[in-house]
């Protein structure tokens, strides 16, 4: 059984805020705190990180991340509720903390590795790749005043990852830096992973948690208000941002949702023909993916949310030849149809989807404004169809079909949501290849020749092959 690295009990944290210096000044020389007010940062916190787990922890700027951090890693005492931690803690906080910015980075790294707990003599052996990874050049020898926010999130995360933590935390540290350097800090976390590391990450990339995390917490004015897996809270999170935060009108939207998942005469398609059989007769993969599809149950989980102003309510899945199916070829034309009501009027909308892997990551996203399609206007009562064609060129898998009906293309409010409403099986029908990234191009040339030793040129009798291909 996995080790409890972290432990928070009911952890609350509370400051005094001031109106103006003078006030803050009078407390302090009477004693008092009769002119500040109180302000919970955190109030009532509980969480638990087990040995090897990444939590993600998801919030809007004000709802306590950095607190809960500073409380774990010990530069903030909580005042009140307990705190365990076993295990030797490497944080990335905000940036400039545990640097001292006269310092150069070479004696900031000695520095934070004594801070850490990390003898002189390990440091040194382990400076070369601290260097080579924060890869900052002659900048190691010039005071980190001098240095740019990026090349600051360089040294302190390769310091970070150096000293063989047992817990990691990083705070929106990822989003300072070229792209080509988060990529490497995301790569070495799952390396961390992998080695045991527990891990608490803090950010706003919802992607990021979704690829990195096994669980996460959303915070909202100091309280974990949700927690649950990291694809499942991302959902979640992004259900909530579209209320603007309200809980209460996203407690009513959920409830809502769950009511009306019920058939009323109201809220269905009844006098839509019902859903054709699939056609388990075209090749043996389509009967295989009914077999496999309860495996994957678990990992698409359904969720919806939306103000109910309109409603999906039939997802259609066909194939090249028109055929209802829930089974597709890599390289096949498909269509995805959508049906919804609407129980409002509508000058404008958009409607779109999300083809997902079973890890959350967006592998498609096509939408009405994208693809300049024209919308009319629609009036309470009125039913509409959508139908998007495209050619399937992603690797064989299974995947969630997640549609929406959006406001429009700016704000993050929605008519209807509904995260894996469907799932869709994706085969290849050369079951001698292997597609080894998340898509094939539809279009390939692989050209193999020799060439005569210190001639550049192709010799005679070259073998070219030529994928097949189509252009829609």
């Amino acid at each position: 059984m996995n080790q409890t690295v972290i432990r928070l009990d009911r952890v609350s944290k509370s400051f005094r805020r001031y109106k103006n210096t003078g006030d803050r000044v009078l407390d302090l020389i009477l004693r008092s705190s009769a002119r500040g007010h109180e302000f919970w940062a955190l109030k009532d916190v509980d969480m638990e990180v087990v040995e090897g787990h990444t939590i993600g922890i998801l919030g809007r700027n004000g709802s306590g991340k950095s607190t809960l951090l500073q409380i774990v890693v010990g530069t903030m005492r909580p005042t009140r509720g307990t705190v365990q931690v076993n295990g030797r803690i490497s944080a990335l906080l905000e940036l400039g903390t545990g640097f001292n910015p006269e310092f150069t980075g070479r004696q900031n790294v000695f520095y934070n590795g004594r801070i850490l707990g990390v003898t002189q003599e390990e440091m040194e052996a382990r400076f070369d790749d601290i260097a080579a990874f924060a890869d900052i050049g002659d900048f190691l020898d010039y005071p980190v005043k001098t240095y740019s926010s990026g090349m600051y999130m360089r040294l302190a995360f390769s310091v970070a990852i150096s000293v063989n933590p047992k817990i990691l935390i990083v705070d929106e540290a990822l989003a300072v830096g070229d792209a080509r350097f988060q990529q490497r800090c995301i790569s070495k976390i799952k390396q961390l992973r992998e080695q045991g590391v527990s891990i608490l990450f803090v950010s706003h990339d919802s992607d990021a948690v979704r690829r990195l995390c096994d669980h996460a917490i959303v915070l909202e004015r100091g309280r974990v208000v949700n927690q649950g897996s990291a694809i499942n809270m991302t959902n979640w999170y992004l259900s909530l941002m579209s209320v603007n935060f309200d809980l209460e009108r996203q407690k009513m939207i959920e409830q809502a949702a769950l009511e009306q998942e019920e058939p009323s005469e109201d809220h269905t398609l009844q006098d839509l023909a019902p859903l054709e059989e699939v056609d388990v007769n075209r090749a043996d993969a389509t009967r295989e993916a009914a077999l496999d599809l309860k495996q994957f149950e678990d990992e698409f989980k359904y969720y919806r949310h939306g103000d109910g102003a309109a409603r999906i309510n039939k997802i259609l899945i066909r194939n090249s030849r028109g055929e209802v199916t829930g089974t597709v070829f890599m390289g096949e034309i498909v269509s995805l149809e959508f049906y919804a009501d609407f129980y409002s009027d509508q000058d404008t909308h958009i409607m779109g989807f999300y083809l997902r892997d079973r890890l959350g990551t967006d592998i498609i996203g096509l939408n009405t404004f994208q693809e300049h399609a024209r919308v009319p206007p629609v009036n309470r009562g009125e039913r509409v169809n959508y139908r998007f064609t495209f050619r399937i060129d992603v690797r064989p898998g299974v995947y969630g079909i997640s549609p929406a009906l959006a406001y429009n293309q700016i704000e993050t409010r929605y008519l209807d949501w509904i995260d894996n409403a469907e799932i869709l099986r994706v085969s290849d029908p050369d079951t001698s290849r292997n597609v080894f990234g998340a898509y094939l191009p539809p279009q390939r040339r692989v050209k193999v020749s020799k060439v005569e030793k210190g001639d550049g040129q192709s010799a005679p009798g070259h073998d070219e092959r030529v994928a097949d291909s189509v252009t829609f």
